[in-house]
């Protein structure tokens, strides 16, 4: 498991729709600040700012400028005094999670940005930039006015608990393959192909899970059946694997490996062992931990 960070923007007009992901929030920042100076032209509206008789204007252009190249909100107690030092017409406002930024001048840009944190850290859960630009000449049909991005910190759990998050979107009301793929995006915002279902499908089976089928399509139906064991086993099964062998009784690291070989075969590394017990503990499953190894509580 891993954190990761996904950017969502997309442009107006135009419509263009990007989603990307990226190791970290500096990454993924810096990726929607060049989305947007890439989508939205303000190079003449700043070059107007800097013009004006009133140097207060220029001291907008300054903060829209730096803001705009990696948007970093800037810390309450760091802001240059001359930056909020606007004409009438002009509001930047600061406060610990949010910047905005008004010029009601004949374009009358608009900014928008806000991060929310979590409780126990500061690094941001969500970051979103709202940029709106209404100018005369930047209303041609191949010109972005509009900017939107959105970034979210998520856990990339690898493709190890596809098999799990299959069977959570198998309904008792048959679905097909493609439509079990788009609940699957949807619900986990993961994309996987029709084939990918299918094979998942497959190995539930195997693995004792009541999966019927039917022409209209799979549905869940019954109850839960030994796995086999004349099966080989692919990593993709590891933790129904690893879940199946555990039970009240406290296993060491090296008893779950045991076990698993002894019943199925697969031989798994120490460390994949503890990525899947985190993993299965992350998706709801009751892991616990004693001085004696890991179990399944009640």
């Amino acid at each position: 498991m891993k954190q990761m960070f996904r950017c969502y923007w997309y442009t107006l007009p135009g419509m263009k729709r990007c989603v990307k992901a990226y190791p970290s929030h500096e990454a993924a920042r810096r990726a929607a600040a060049k989305a947007l100076t890439d989508a939205v032209d303000l190079h003449s509206y700043i070059r107007s700012l800097r013009c004006s008789d009133d140097g207060a204007y220029s001291n907008c252009a300054d903060f829209l400028e730096n803001f705009l190249t990696d948007l970093r909100i800037p810390e309450e107690n760091k802001v240059d005094p001359s930056v909020t030092d606007t004409p009438e017409n002009c509001i930047i406002r600061f406060d610990s999670d949010e910047v905005e930024w008004k010029c009601m001048s004949r374009e009358c840009p608009v900014l928008l940005v806000k991060e929310r944190l979590y409780a126990d850290s500061q690094t941001p859960d969500e970051f979103i930039v709202d940029f709106n630009f209404d100018a005369p000449e930047n209303n041609g049909a191949k010109k972005a006015n509009c900017f939107f991005a959105q970034i979210n910190a998520y856990t990339d759990y690898g493709t190890s608990p596809y098999p799990l998050m299959v069977w959570w979107v198998l309904d008792e009301k048959p679905q097909t393959q493609d439509k079990i793929a788009e609940i699957f995006l949807e619900r986990f915002k993961t994309k996987i192909d029709r084939k990918t279902v299918g094979r998942h499908l497959q190995l539930l089976r195997n693995f004792g899970f009541p999966v019927q089928v039917c022409t209209e399509g799979y549905y869940r139906d019954g109850e839960k059946s030994e796995p086999r064991t004349d099966v080989k086993y692919t990593p993709a099964a590891y933790p129904l694997l690893i879940l199946h062998v555990l039970h009240n009784t406290p296993k060491t690291k090296s008893a779950i490996i045991q076990a698993v070989q002894e019943k199925f075969g697969n031989k798994i590394g120490r460390r994949a062992v503890g990525e899947h017990l985190d993993m299965l503990k992350a998706f709801g499953y009751n892991v616990c931990k004693s001085d004696d190894g890991y179990y399944l509580g009640k």
